[in-house]
């Protein structure tokens, strides 16, 4: 069995710093201390140093992105991830990630028919569209009304027949039904 190989004063101060620089991977600062990838993470969590801060564009995925959006046209992490192969857990996190270190921003919204709007990303220094409120229901609701008054007129007129004769009903203010009508279908007071 190996035995873990104590750390110097010095070898930690050469951790923070080139820790703190951010430009090198975990791999090239064990390289230059003697160690591997594995035991500089754990000293580095141990001293309070935090996760590495990945500053570089080594990522395959993210290189396919970038050249994927040179059209400046933005996309969804769901677009991406069809267009890249990756999953959509991990475009969704390296473009949050990207979007933090200032190389990513939200170009626009796409709107659903429910819940908040979905971001639309660029992989490039932006600045970012504010998200708009979700959609509410009575909007939702008016929307669809809208649409099948355009797409089944006779279904919108039933249905706001039914709703005056509802309302109505409601109110006491039923109108006089032929008794055939009143009969078949139990509406109305008697004429």
């Amino acid at each position: 069995m190996r035995m873990a190989k104590h750390w110097t004063e010095e070898e930690m101060d050469l951790l923070r710093t080139l820790h703190d620089r951010g430009d090198l991977s975990l791999r090239e600062i064990g390289a230059r201390l003697g160690r591997s990838a594995h035991a500089i993470q754990d000293k580095a969590q141990k001293m309070g140093l935090g996760p590495k801060a990945f500053t570089g564009n080594r990522s395959a995925v993210w290189s396919y992105v970038v050249k994927l959006c040179a059209d400046r046209r933005p996309r969804s992490v769901h677009e991406l991830a069809q267009l890249t192969g990756a999953s959509r857990t991990r475009i969704d996190k390296m473009m949050r990630d990207r979007r933090a270190a200032g190389q990513a921003h939200h170009a626009g919204w796409q709107r659903h028919t429910s819940g908040w709007p979905a971001p639309l990303w660029l992989p490039f220094p932006g600045k970012d569209v504010p998200r708009p409120a979700p959609i509410s229901n009575a909007a939702r609701q008016r929307d669809r009304m809208r649409r099948m008054k355009e797409e089944d007129p006779l279904r919108y007129k039933a249905i706001i027949e039914r709703t005056v004769i509802r309302r109505r009903m409601r109110d006491g203010i039923v109108t006089p039904q032929h008794e055939v009508v009143r009969a078949m279908f139990g509406m109305g007071k008697a004429v």
